[in-house]
């Protein structure tokens, strides 16, 4: 059995940590496909090397952790394959991100001439962070391999690496239960995310306020950020926001929503495209139809008419939301369509299956 060893610590997962470190290793634990650990970074620097040697891959997410880690085995004199987890790309960051703060490379002015994000404020050092990014992507070239969610992120990687698997986020349905809400009269409608979709929000924003202006039994869901520009104007009866919780947590308080439709929209950007179908397989493992943007990465996954709609432009958008709101046939129909392709191809058992034979391949090969 493979021994895995994870540099990194795990408190309060996001998101992202939770989808590509924590489901898998416990999943791998679970199922005694390998011994996934987690480094306690405060051992005493002979255990570190003993723990490290007693490893056969590493595994590291791109973080601040990654060139100290390659550091360490320089130091340390120990040659271990490490496999670096990558699902965001380091480039063309949306300054509504939060990780904007660490990695943008410029500052950024609003409109009215404030900053948004100035040098030597709120941590941010638009020099320093140049000189992060390209310690990243000379740590790119360094690691044995790499993993990652998507086609369009795989190539882009390719620049940098070779082996780059496509792992793809999955779902692990025990976490997403079926919940009915039997007081529930009217249609609900559902979007979740973070704080770089404030653009994609505001792209819709008109046609959300017509939606909601026409259809009075029509209640809309903001989980995870909330955006007072985007919810100005819309019936406060109507409207639900509630923040993120626990990683774990989130598909149960999905599903608590008993939505009817899910919308995903994105512009059409290089960042977003790089950005993975995790909302849609959320919301597919709930047997709730979804509306998102004809782009990478939905576009992957969508066929449009059979597991979901895509729309090009924001007047297709409302069309197709229109359409989703009248027809709960369709409704039914494409959300059952949508479970089904998730529950083959993106369940968690399968995935973690691929993920523990690429990480053993990287440790044979390492060894060649």
């Amino acid at each position: 059995m493979i021994k895995v060893l994870v540099l990194q610590q795990i408190g309060n997962p996001d998101g992202c940590t939770w989808y590509r470190l924590l489901q898998h290793t416990k999943m791998a634990n679970k199922l005694k496909l390998a011994d996934c650990q987690y480094l306690d970074l405060n051992l005493e620097e002979e255990q570190l090397k003993q723990v490290i040697q007693a490893s056969d891959v590493l595994l590291v997410r791109l973080s601040e952790m990654l060139p100290q880690v390659i550091d360490w085995l320089g130091e340390f004199g120990i040659k271990k394959p490490i496999v670096l987890d990558v699902d965001d790309a380091i480039e063309d960051i949306n300054p509504l991100a939060e990780h904007y703060r660490r990695l943008g490379t410029e500052q950024v002015k609003m409109k009215d001439g404030s900053f948004l994000w100035q040098d030597n404020h709120n941590g941010f050092n638009h020099f320093a962070n140049r000189e992060r990014l390209d310690v990243f992507k000379e740590c790119l070239h360094k690691v044995d391999a790499i993993v990652t969610t998507t086609l369009e992120m795989k190539r882009w990687l390719d620049e940098y690496n070779h082996p780059v698997a496509i792992i793809p986020n999955s779902i692990n349905f025990e976490l997403f239960p079926t919940v009915k809400d039997p007081t529930k009269k009217e249609t609900r409608l559902v979007w979740s995310g973070g704080a770089s979709h404030f653009t994609d929000l505001q792209e819709i924003k008109g046609a959300l306020d017509s939606v909601m202006y026409d259809y009075p039994n029509l209640h809309l869901y903001f989980l995870g950020m909330s955006f007072g520009y985007i919810e100005k104007g819309l019936p406060k009866d109507r409207l639900h926001t509630a923040g993120w919780v626990q990683a774990e947590a989130h598909g149960y308080r999905l599903a608590c929503t008993d939505a009817d439709i899910s919308i995903c929209p994105l512009i059409d950007s290089k960042f977003n495209h790089m950005k993975s179908s995790i909302k849609y397989y959320e919301m597919s493992a709930l047997g709730v139809p979804t509306l998102a943007r004809n782009i990478p990465p939905y576009s992957d996954d969508i066929v449009d008419g059979e597991n979901g709609l895509l729309y090009s432009n924001v007047a297709e958008f409302e069309r197709k939301l229109r359409r989703l709101i009248h027809d709960p046939l369709l409704r039914l129909r494409l959300g059952g369509s949508a479970f089904d392709y998730v529950s083959k191809n993106r369940r968690l058992e399968d995935i973690t299956r691929d993920w523990v034979e690429f990480l053993e391949a990287c440790s044979e090969l390492h060894k060649a």
